[in-house]
């Protein structure tokens, strides 16, 4: 079944069946975290175990990767986006013909990595480096008209990083699951656990958005990034602006999209 996966395969979800998966933690037995879960008292879970760093991340990360996948399935069935996705996917299934099945590749296409077709390659990346960016199309036998973000550092340099529908796919997920680590913090009352998982949750931010294997998918954050903290904004108000604006985008009609951009 064709899937949508982080690049280092900590979740999924099924793209046909909307089913997701979480892969990171299959090891550990999360039956308490569940039941947490479905008691709606996570929150007052977090705060008990709060004092053993490493319990509470793995428990906190545990709910993110759920906000993660939420999102996803969200934006398949709950957007406007989604219901032309979801109303092309059923066409086919009620009937497979030539005609349907080559619109419905159309929506999925726009759900494709593409680092395998366009080699990405940074080395020692920064979007702190980036002086300027433009964009610029390219025609692609397999997937039409393509768009890329050319990153240009202060050397001069040049990087094409190719945007799709998968790079607002998983921008918004991410975005909603860096949120909620965010607003973890506020439950720990022990001021060296605090501190530890404030470093360790911006450390891993800021790794994700200068990692190259995930550029097609950090693009658009990463532009938000480079834009907003010039004039001041933190992580939070970034990721809470980039949310808003991606949920706003998936349900804007096709003709609304090309108006905003």
């Amino acid at each position: 079944m064709p899937t949508a996966k982080s690049v280092k395969n900590f979740g999924e979800i099924d793209l046909i069946t909307f089913v997701g998966n979480i892969f990171k933690y299959e090891s550990f037995d999360f039956d308490d975290e569940l039941l947490a879960i479905r008691d709606g008292n996570y929150d007052e879970y977090l705060k008990n175990i709060s004092g053993d760093f490493y319990s509470f991340l793995r428990a906190s990360d545990f709910r993110a990767l759920i906000i993660h996948e939420q999102t996803h399935f969200l934006d398949l069935v709950a957007s406007l986006w989604g219901v032309e996705y979801n109303l092309r996917k059923i066409r086919v299934l009620d009937e497979t013909s030539e005609n349907r099945v080559s619109v419905f590749k159309l929506n999925y296409s726009e759900l494709q990595c593409m680092h395998n077709e366009h080699k990405i390659i940074l080395n020692n990346f920064s979007y702190k480096n980036v002086e300027t960016y433009k964009h610029e199309y390219e025609y692609s036998e397999k997937f039409g008209v393509l768009l890329f973000i050319v990153l240009i550092d202060k050397k001069g340099k040049q990087t094409k990083i190719p945007i799709t529908m998968l790079s607002l796919f998983e921008g918004h997920a991410f975005s909603n699951e860096e949120l909620r680590r965010i607003n973890d913090i506020k439950i720990i009352a022990n001021k060296d656990v605090k501190n530890k998982f404030i470093n360790l949750i911006e450390s891993e931010y800021y790794l994700y958005l200068n990692d190259p294997n995930n550029h097609e998918y950090n693009i658009l954050i990463m532009l938000a990034t480079i834009h907003m903290e010039k004039i001041g904004l933190n992580r939070k108000k970034i990721l809470q602006f980039f949310s808003a604006v991606a949920g706003f985008t998936f349900n804007l009609y096709s003709s609304g999209i090309s108006i905003l951009a």
